[in-house]
């Protein structure tokens, strides 16, 4: 269906693949219009899909950036078409009603890092390379390095990536948040699949409504956040997964 990327569902589970193993998946305009055509026919199919899995072709990147030779030939209007389409797609991907587990194998870097930044989940192995190079070229992080990356893991150590420009090991992204899981690069797929699962076996209307809480609740203030999760906790006894999940519990309970 798409050019640079594919889309494979298997049992209740999007495997979405970015496909430009010669470019380390180099994020172009064409790839990042077509992942926001993935995202909208993920919400169109999102009966059929519980967890989404994003990772990268080949063994040598999830995304080492942005397509460089793209970006030469742009002017300053170009820029800003090119940026505000990159928000866009990162942030479709942040509101899709699924979980979303970026599956880090290899460079991460530069529009690479902005958009596992936009997952729910980032399972990494301990090949992976993070980084926000940007200044080195002459430009800003321009798909969330200045905005999403320090409310993931603080502006401290945002700003000490984004001025520096470092490349930082697995390791590393793990003690500062900017992964939540490193494993082995032989175990990368086994424990993508087995978080993912895991996911899935839960309630779905519940795993949703706690995505939504959370995504809504980051930027609001305190009082108003909670009132995001009562109202999400109300949702769930509107649900016929409530009454089957607690009946089933008390039930249990009582053998």
């Amino acid at each position: 269906m798409w050019e640079n990327l594919i889309l494979d569902v298997q049992d209740g589970l999007a495997f979405v693949t970015l496909n430009r193993t010669k470019q380390l998946n180099a994020l172009n305009e064409k790839l990042a219009v077509e992942l926001g055509e993935c995202a909208d026919k993920i919400i169109q199919e999102q009966d059929k899909i519980d967890v989404v899995i994003i990772a990268g072709s080949g063994d040598r990147a999830f995304v080492a950036g942005a397509d460089i030779g793209e970006m030469l030939r742009m002017d300053p209007q170009q820029a800003i078409a090119f940026a505000r389409l990159l928000h866009q797609t990162n942030t479709k991907l942040d509101s899709l009603p699924q979980p979303v587990i970026a599956s880090i194998n290899g460079f991460c870097l530069g529009g690479g890092n902005e958009l596992a930044i936009a997952c729910d989940i980032r399972i990494a192995s301990d090949k992976s390379k993070f980084g926000q190079p940007e200044v080195g070229l002459g430009i800003t992080p321009g798909a969330g390095g200045t905005q999403r990356l320090p409310r993931l893991i603080g502006p401290g150590r945002a700003k000490y990536m984004d001025y520096t420009g470092e490349i930082i090991d697995a390791k590393t992204a793990l003690e500062w948040g900017l992964i939540d899981i490193l494993v082995p690069e032989a175990e990368l797929k086994d424990k993508v699949l087995a978080v993912a699962k895991k996911i899935q076996s839960q309630r779905r209307f519940a795993v949703r409504q706690v995505k939504q809480c959370i995504r809504l609740g980051k930027d609001a203030a305190l009082e108003a956040a909670l009132e995001i999760e009562v109202q999400a906790f109300s949702m769930c006894f509107t649900h016929p997964d409530r009454t089957e999940a607690m009946g089933a519990f008390v039930n249990k309970s009582k053998k």
